[in-house]
């Protein structure tokens, strides 16, 4: 994520190309990581079904989790189809 932030937007705003693919490449492939971590949260936590009597603190955590993985997914989304849409016709995976 940081890499994103430190460069490989600086360079997209300078207009340096050199690398550039390489680098988005990269993201891409950090964010499939995040992508498949997230899952995995997900299935442990079925969900963030919580546990019966749960106290405030599994609330709280299991809240802010999903609250969490949800906004991952966005910011995720967003730098894939700003950085490199998926080609027309390609599938929901490009």
């Amino acid at each position: 994520m940081r890499s994103a932030e430190c460069v490989v937007f600086p360079m997209i705003r300078s207009g340096a190309t050199s690398g550039l693919g390489s680098r988005i490449e990269a993201l891409r492939s950090d964010h499939a990581r995040l992508t498949a971590e997230c899952a995995r949260i997900r299935e442990i936590s079925r969900d963030f079904e919580l546990p019966d009597g749960a106290c405030t603190s599994w609330v709280t955590l299991y809240a802010g989790l999903a609250e969490f993985i949800d906004s991952l997914a966005e910011h995720v989304r967003l730098e894939n189809d700003v950085l490199r849409p998926p080609e027309p016709g390609a599938g929901a995976d490009a």
